[in-house]
């Protein structure tokens, strides 16, 4: 009897599909289907997390190209701070020239005017 059962589960797929559905409860039953529908939701959250991965890539690209646009842009305004110090140097050298003039020329009109003054005496001694 035994091997009779057993050559019935071989030869005859729709007994072995009976014996099955017997022997198993619904759970184990419809274990098939829930993993393949486990499988296909693993894959689709396989999908999701390979466009985020690239997303999340692509955003530290970025970030780090504006990092470094930001580092450039510092540089620059270093630079630009260092120039308008020296540029401020160089006018209070001007206006510390500019005034040394201003003195000298006061200087050399107080000395025409008192050669003017020579002048008008020596003309008047004459």
């Amino acid at each position: 009897m035994r091997e009779e059962f057993l050559d019935l589960l071989r030869m005859e797929p729709a007994f072995r599909e009976e014996v099955r559905r017997q022997l198993l409860t619904d759970d184990l039953l419809g274990l098939p289907g829930r993993f393949a529908s486990l499988t296909e939701s693993v894959g689709q959250a396989l999908v999701l997390l390979r466009e985020t991965v690239g997303v999340v890539t692509d955003l530290v690209a970025t970030q780090q190209y504006m990092a470094e646009g930001l580092q450039r842009q510092e540089e620059q305004v270093r630079s630009l701070v260092t120039a308008q110090q020296r540029t401020e140097e160089q006018v209070r050298s001007l206006v510390t020239a500019q005034q040394r003039t201003e003195e000298q020329v006061r200087s050399l009109v107080t000395a025409q005017q008192r050669t003017e003054v020579q002048m008008q005496l020596l003309a008047a001694a004459q």
